[in-house]
């Protein structure tokens, strides 16, 4: 069989390196567990989020809502619908000023309604709790469900998206920003959207340790996927052909499964030491789970076998310090790679640059970087990360805004 030629080591390398990181923000004050499972086109899904209260500083009222609220979650979890309603109707009117009372009642409504599968007036009550911040986005991936349900996926993905942004939590992704992910995999997946399924299933299960209905999901939908049936069926034909094993691993790593795809890229490694494909996709899997060093092992040994190639080295090693936190090691290996770089690995390195600085509060720096990649301006992640600046800057604005009033 024919090499393949260090063009397709570059398709390769641009396959792993996703964009994911963006401005930090604080997290959630109402920790979630899920409940409810569902199911969806044969698909296991995640089901309902319920809030565990978990406020510190909360006041009395609010101890007294959440004592009530638990009755009513037991009687949730005891099938007594009509019940539960009552009390909720009952609960909700008796807090008539309380914002977070009310709140808070809309949601269980909501999560009353879901157990029945009427999923619009679910919705609803998802809808209205949103008024308290500390339930608007937990009731934002609820109604998002609700619409999944439904069949709207437009105003699904448009919940979802919402929690993204908001929740971008650059190094260590959220449990809703994760779910958001997870949920948009599935509604890409139904669609036909094969890349954007496995982009943001791979998104959902960023460390920590795989979920197990996720797992789930990801082995329906690669049980589904016809490019990795087809490839098996190459595979058993050429059991010995190195770069055919290491393709069926990469479509197992795209589609979310690098429990998958790991033992494939060292048969395929086993078989020619000098393949590319199973360095870059096992340094992209352990960086998945969170093995910083292993994943720059992998790059070093790569660069050993092709040692003209630094700034593809330098792009994937920047790309793991980002991960691993590390954001003036990452700086550094990023602009070693723009010595000698050509334009795509150029345009790469100077977006990862524009996110650092953008970590860092330097928006500055971050458009200046931008302005030498003028001619990607219409790539996805330029223009995302141009609106992150934008907002960025707002926000200052803001800022300078309420000092200024405040003195």
């Amino acid at each position: 069989m024919k090499i393949p030629s260090l063009k397709i080591f570059w398709a390769a390398l641009f396959c792993f390196m996703t964009l994911s990181m963006s401005e930090a923000t604080a997290d959630d004050t109402i920790c979630n567990r899920c409940i409810l499972p569902l199911k969806y086109n044969g698909l296991p899904l995640h089901g309902f989020l319920e809030p565990e209260f978990n406020f510190q500083d909360s006041h009395e009222e609010d101890q007294a809502a959440r004592d009530a609220l638990r009755q009513v979650k037991n009687i949730i979890e005891g099938g007594e619908l009509s019940q539960a309603r009552v009390f909720l109707e009952a609960f909700i009117g008796q807090h008539s000023g309380d914002e977070y009372a009310q709140a808070a009642g809309q949601f269980y409504a909501g999560l009353v309604e879901a157990r029945d599968k009427k999923y619009h007036i679910a919705r609803t009550n998802f809808d209205a709790s949103m008024n308290d911040i500390r339930f608007k986005y937990p009731a934002l991936l609820n109604s998002a469900v609700c619409s999944l349900m439904l069949g709207e996926d437009g105003q699904a993905v448009r919940n979802l998206t919402a929690i993204i942004d908001h929740h971008a939590s650059g190094l260590s992704p959220t449990t809703l920003e994760r779910l958001a992910h997870y949920y948009l995999g599935v509604i890409y997946h139904r669609q036909g959207q094969r890349e954007l399924a496995a982009e943001n299933i791979t998104l959902a299960q960023k460390r920590p340790p795989t979920d197990p209905i996720i797992r789930a999901t990801v082995e329906t939908i690669v049980a589904a996927d016809s490019l990795i049936q087809d490839l098996q069926r190459k595979v058993g034909l050429e059991p010995d052909n190195s770069y055919l094993i290491a393709e069926l691993a990469r479509e197992y790593s795209i589609a979310g499964a690098p429990h998958r795809s790991m033992p494939l890229y060292k048969q395929a490694m086993d078989l020619d030491p000098n393949n590319f494909l199973p360095y870059v996709g096992l340094s992209d899997n352990h960086l998945t789970m969170g093995e910083f060093e292993m994943a720059i092992d992998y790059v070093n040994r790569l660069l050993k076998i092709y040692p003209d190639h630094k700034y593809r080295g330098h792009l994937l090693k920047g790309r793991i310090r980002i991960f691993s936190g590390e954001l003036e090691e990452a700086e550094i290996h990023f602009l070693e790679a723009l010595t000698g770089a050509p334009e795509q690995s150029e345009f790469m390195a100077r977006s990862y640059l524009g996110q650092i600085y953008l970590l860092r509060d330097q928006p500055a720096k971050a458009k200046r970087q931008l302005q030498k990649v003028q001619s990607n301006s219409n790539n996805p992640t330029v223009q995302e990360l141009q609106k992150k600046i934008r907002r960025f800057e707002a926000n200052q604005q803001r800022l300078r805004e309420l000092k200024e009033l405040s003195r």
